[in-house]
Parts: C-alpha cells; structure tokens; sequence
C-alpha cells in the first residue's frame, strides 16, 4: 500500500494560519491538496501530521470532518461502479452504497448531498420506484434552493415536473411545475437545453393525453429553442414528428418521418437500435398498403440484424429477447407500447391469435405498472392516459 503524509501547522511566521485560509470563499489551500492527492490513483491512504500545539487543533478537527467526506466519495464511487459497470452491474448494491453516501453527505457540503440525491433518483427510476423518485427530486429542490443555485433549481423542477407524467398521470403539478422552470428562462444563462427538455416532456404528456396537434406544435417549439445539433436531437426530432402524425392519422407524413429517424439510427452510433420506432414504421406501411402480410419480407433496419425479416420473425425475435433480458436496454419504448403495437399489426393483418396474446402482455404490463400507484395516481393512470384506455379497450375486445 502507497500512502501519503501531509504535514501542516497553524503556526506560520508570515502568515498564521494559511492552510486553512479559503482561496476561492469555500476551499482552503489544505483542500486543495487534499482534492488533488485523492484523484491520485496509486495513493490507497492519506494521513495529515500536524502537531500537539492548541492552535493546530482546527487542523485535527479538519481532519476529521474529512474523513467523513473521503468515506462518503468512496461509497458514493462505489454506487457508481455497481450501477455502470458492465459484468459487475448489480443494482441492489448500487443503491445500497449511494443511501450510505447520502446519509454521511449530510453532515457535508450542500453540493456532493445534491449529486447523491441525483443518484439516487437514478436508481429509483430504474427500479420503477415512482415515489421514491419524487421522494428524492424534492428534497433536491428544497436543498437547491437553499443552496440559491438557479441551475440546481431548474435541473430540480424539470426532474420533477418529468415525474408526474408516466405513469403519475398527474399533468396538471405536471404542467405547474414546468412552467415554474420556464420562469427562469431570463435568469439562467444557456437556458436552452432545459427549455428543450421541458417542451419534450410537455409534448409527450400531450401525446399521452390524446391532445395529438397540441404535441407536434411542442415538439416542433422544442427543435427551435435549442440550437445544438446532434445525431441523436436530429434522431428524436424526426421520431416525435412521426408519432406525432401518425396518431393524427396521417401515415405517409409520419412514414416520411420514421424513414429519417431510420437513417439516423443505422448511421449513428449515438442512436441505439429501436425497435419502438420500427413497429410505428411497420404500422404507417401497413396502413397505406405496402404490407399485407405477417410474413411478407420487410428490410430489418436494427443494426444488429443486417437483413430482411418478417413480421413473424420480428416477433419472435422480440420475445425471445424479452425473455432472456438480452437486448432490453437497447429499446426506447416502453414495453406496454410495444407490446400494444405488436397486437396493432397481427390485429390489423388479421392474426387474431397472435394479437390476442400481445394484447394479453400488454394488459398485464399496465396492470403491473397500476398495482404500484396508490388510489387517486392509479385512477388517473387509467382514465387519463389515451393509450392505457386503449389498451384496456383493446383486452377487453378479446376477453369480454
């Protein structure tokens, strides 16, 4: 084990007590040194000497205070580790050490307790923990706010506004909350990416909502509001018009869109493969009657598979990787959409059997999503999202 001693004293000729003087009205020069031999990777332990001397006693408590602060950076890396790396990904651990780290950030700086209740958002979103999202992101606006950072404020309110869409269902604190982020639109500088983000989410509640027009005209405001270009803003811009046109029943427009989409995600590599998007292709041409047939032979435009397919194929495909997690995060979709879809197109090429079955695992995806809202969230999930009403119609059609 390589260590590393820092001697420091209070007692300076010069200048008394310099170590601990703050340079830029939060760091002293002892946390400079300090910042700069943790991001030493050869260095396993650190120890600061100083001496018995009264004054350097603000040195110990230093000391201490920061050994609490190096635990919880490394707890917090550790979260890191477990949550993003490949073969050791484990999920369960990754929340455990990031609930550790928060709980030592308390007694730290109001930013390192932000990026932790961050993380843990994260989990909780990957976990499907609606509320404990929601848990998490307030508690980040009540600190950003007591930190008067207006970047942490907004990040907050947009996280949070985010929230109440899928499947919280509640747009309207939905809406509340998003306007209230627009609201600092002259106070932050490069506002733009967040304002991009909120209208996405504004049109994808619209789209949810059934309000079809109202959803193309955000996610035509949101392209325009930031100017960053990128492989993947191009992708979703095009994908968002097609859903857009599609559930406005206009199949050659929103086929024109899917069809750019495409390209985009066979040439990027900043688009994974999306099966989500290739089911709305699939509808759009069935729709203007370029498919007739589940086993008609169709480009397969997933990077993974470079050749034709069939619907029948795709399907199978699909559930086969369902089923061994194999490919799951590489889909945009959620998997009661998807399944939905599935049942869309064995149901309008007249496959009944096979459009039952998918209409079965779509119900029983958005059961299982409602069995974790509490009474007036799971109404409202039910009622107020067009294609849940939809899907149930659609089980219902089979099974009553």
């Amino acid at each position: 084990m390589i260590g590393c001693i820092i001697q420091t004293r209070m007692r300076s000729t010069r200048l008394p007590g310099k170590v601990l003087l703050s340079i830029d009205g939060k760091n002293s020069v002892l946390d400079y040194v300090l910042n700069q031999i943790q991001n030493c990777k050869t260095i396993q332990n650190i120890v600061i000497a100083t001496t018995t001397n009264k004054e350097d006693s603000k040195i110990v408590e230093f000391a201490e205070k920061n050994n609490i602060k190096i635990e919880a950076k490394a707890y917090h890396k550790l979260g890191l580790f477990y949550q993003w790396s490949g073969n050791h990904r484990n999920i369960i651990r990754s929340n455990y050490y990031f609930k550790k780290a928060y709980k030592l950030s308390l007694d730290l700086n109001n930013e390192f307790q932000f990026k932790c209740l961050n993380s843990l958002y994260e989990m909780a979103d990957l976990d499907d923990n609606h509320y404990g999202k929601i848990e998490y992101l307030e508690k980040a606006q009540i600190l950003a706010e007591k930190m008067n950072s207006n970047k942490r404020i907004v990040e907050s309110l947009v996280r949070l506004g985010s929230s109440f869409g899928y499947p919280m269902s509640s747009y309207e604190k939905q809406e509340n909350l998003l306007d209230k982020a627009l609201s600092y639109k002259k106070i932050l500088h490069s506002f733009g990416f967040y304002e991009w983000r909120i209208y996405l989410f504004k049109a994808q509640s619209a789209l949810e909502m059934g309000n079809y027009k109202t959803a193309r005209d955000l996610f035509i405001k949101a392209d325009t509001v930031f100017s960053h270009i990128s492989d993947y803003k191009i992708f979703s811009h095009n994908k968002n018009l097609g859903l857009s046109y599609y559930y406005l029943q206009d199949s050659k427009k929103a086929n024109e869109y899917f069809t750019k989409a495409i390209e985009f995600m066979q040439l990027s590599n900043a688009v994974k493969d999306d099966i989500d998007l290739f089911l709305y292709q699939i509808l759009t041409e069935i729709k203007t009657g370029n498919i007739h047939s589940p086993s008609d032979s169709i480009v397969n435009p997933l990077s993974s598979k470079k050749y034709n397919t069939t619907i029948n194929n795709l399907a199978d495909y699909f559930l086969k990787a369902e089923k061994e997690e194999s490919e799951w995060w590489l889909i945009y979709g959620r998997r009661s959409t998807i399944y939905y879809n599935f049942y869309h197109i064995f149901n309008l090429l007249g496959q009944q059997e096979e459009a039952k079955s998918f209409i079965n695992l779509a119900y029983e995806e958005i059961m299982k999503t409602e069995s974790t809202l509490n009474k007036k969230d799971k109404n409202r999930f039910l009622t107020e999202n067009k294609l849940v009403s939809e899907i149930i119609k659609g089980w219902q059609k089979h099974h009553l």
